[in-house]
């Protein structure tokens, strides 16, 4: 699983719900329309509010709420789409895992 962050529910102040956000280390994503594929492979997810890449990284967020906001589920979207979905992990640090290191 290459969860960046997830951020919890509800803010500390409990003003109101927080989205979901989930890094992944994507490969093969080497122009521009690389990167709209990506970005329509997961918008078409029910519950994705926001998907942003860096192309030169490989580094996708995706923001949003629900029962698809789930690493496996974005990482099965990507892989359909064709892309490599890197498998390195690192265990949590203060809430935020380092999972971008693929190679």
């Amino acid at each position: 699983m290459n969860i960046f962050a997830q951020l919890p529910k509800t803010d500390p102040q409990g003003v109101g719900n927080l989205p979901t956000v989930i890094q992944l280390k994507v490969d093969g994503i080497t122009c521009c329309g690389c990167v709209k594929g990506v970005k329509k492979a997961l918008n078409v997810l029910y519950g994705v509010q926001d998907v942003e890449v860096n192309m030169s990284v490989g580094h996708v967020v995706v923001k949003g709420e629900g029962e698809n906001m789930t690493a496996e589920k974005l990482e099965r979207a990507l892989r359909v789409a064709g892309f490599t979905v890197c498998q390195n992990r690192t265990e949590p640090s203060r809430g935020i895992s380092s999972a971008l290191n693929c190679r």
